[in-house]
């Protein structure tokens, strides 16, 4: 039997593989008849005396290919086409070419399973294997798809999460199964048979308390005044120190203000997450959103704002908390009075 397992969640493509293994038969016979070969390097004899020898003690010999259809994945023409609209050829089989042939005569007893990360449309030998076999494709979790899974997740964990413990987990996952996968594993033994709440995704995922600078920046951007003092709350409460929030609104500033200046200078928005070394899509996104809602005369009055703010901190003996809370009203109420203006572009 022949599958093709494909796509971008390789933690799905990794769990399907596990899955069809525990059907195979016992793992300690299936391990000694198990081969997993390098699709970068295999050659089409190697592969098929490997799918037409007999196992031993076990009723199947299992082969995994890892990379090879990537090999004809057409990279250097992803996105672009050929004059008249035309994409560019596929690559040519070369000594693959009879591969098709010889695994559609393999051993009854091998299964060969190709996996491999996302495959082109037009890939050549893809194209000619996928209707001798099982083809699955594994694409991104995102939205609704992604809380789905989570959910399912934690009640395989044996737990409960709260739907907005389950928003905010989805949002600051950057899409990660495998860390998912962890974090939830650690939030139900942390649980401990009660709710999974949004405190605890806050204590102990990466990057959850980070999310709800966010929260904070939207309703600055938003002009809503008493909905930041509210974050600004949430922020403290959960034990955040003033200098780091400080800190992460600068920061946040200073996100909104480069992204401004690559799309002035035309950087398309796919390019623009490794240049400003934000690789969670969620806050990608949000940077961009954001970026769309200023323009850097505003960004530099705001900066000297929060400058302003660390100076009185500095030198004076006015309570922490409320030198925030006066900051982002001002910086709230500033934005309001200046929002319909169209940002410079």
């Amino acid at each position: 039997m022949l599958y093709i397992y494909h796509g971008e969640d390789d933690f799905s493509r990794r769990e399907a593989l596990d899955l069809l293994k525990a059907g195979l038969g016992p793992a300690e016979f299936l391990s000694a008849n198990t081969t997993v070969l390098d699709g970068s390097e295999a050659t089409p004899d190697q592969l098929t005396t490997l799918v037409n020898t007999v196992p031993f003690l076990s009723e199947h010999r299992l082969v995994i290919v890892e990379g090879l259809l990537n090999r004809w994945n057409n990279k250097q023409a992803r996105g672009r086409r050929r004059a008249g609209g035309r994409r560019k050829p596929a690559r040519d089989l070369g000594e693959w070419s009879s591969l098709p042939e010889a695994l559609s005569a393999m051993s009854p007893t091998t299964v060969l399973v190709f996996t491999d990360g996302p495959l082109d449309p037009d890939n050549s030998l893809f194209g000619l294997l996928a209707p001798l076999g099982k083809v699955a494709e594994f694409p991104p979790l995102k939205g609704y798809k992604l809380q789905k899974w989570i959910q399912g997740r934690v009640a395989g964990a044996r737990s409960a999460i709260s739907p907005e413990a389950l928003r905010l987990l989805a949002r600051v996952s950057g899409g990660s199964l495998w860390n998912l996968a962890h974090d939830i594993e650690k939030l139900s033994l942390y649980a401990a048979g009660r709710e999974i709440d949004e405190k605890d995704i806050e204590k102990l995922v990466a990057g959850a308390r980070d999310s709800n600078i966010f929260a904070l920046v939207d309703a600055i951007i938003e002009g809503k005044s008493e909905r930041a003092c509210r974050e600004l709350g949430l922020l403290l409460d959960a034990g955040e120190t003033t200098y780091r929030i400080l800190s992460m609104i600068v920061r946040q500033f200073r996100l909104i203000a480069l992204s401004i200046d690559l799309s002035k200078k035309r950087v398309p928005e796919r390019e623009m997450g490794p240049r400003l070394g934000v690789f969670n899509d969620y806050a990608l996104g949000k940077v961009l959103d954001q970026s769309r809602l200023y323009d850097l005369p505003e960004l530099a009055q705001a900066y000297e704002k929060v400058l302003a703010s660390d100076l009185t901190l500095k030198t004076s003996d006015t309570p922490e908390r409320l030198v925030l809370e006066l900051l982002v009203l001002d910086l709230a109420r500033s934005h309001r009075k200046g929002a319909r203006r169209p940002a410079a572009r």
